[in-house]
This record gives C-alpha cells, structure tokens and sequence, in this order.
C-alpha cells in the first residue's frame, strides 16, 4: 500500500535546453521566498515540474500567468 503523507501544489515551466537554467529558475524562486519541496524533468522536452509551497507566489516570481 501507498501512504499520502503531503500534498503539494505543482505547476510545469518551459525551460531552454543548456546549462544553468535549473539554477536561474531556483534562484528566482529562491527570492520569491519560495519553498520547492520537488523538482523533476519531463521526458521528452525542456520542461520542469516544480511542486512548492506557495503557487501563486512562484508563478508571480517566474512570469507565468
């Protein structure tokens, strides 16, 4: 069996495909004082799905309406 112990709000971000964009998009998170509590990559693109504390306020941080 499979216990939920949390639940988290997640949203996706387009991201370009070099180096360094995770930690640009963290540090933007990072001064919203948004927590991320999972990050993880989509299998075939440039996106990230981020699960954080506080939604709307990353949204706000990134620029994604």
């Amino acid at each position: 069996d499979i216990e939920v112990v949390d639940e988290r709000d997640a949203f996706v971000v387009d991201v370009e495909d070099r180096p360094g964009t995770m930690g640009e998009v963290a540090r933007k998170l990072a001064g919203a004082e948004v927590n991320v509590a999972f990050a993880y990559a989509t299998f075939g693109g440039c996106r990230v799905v981020f699960g954080v504390d506080d939604a709307a306020a990353a949204r706000e941080a990134l620029g994604i309406s």
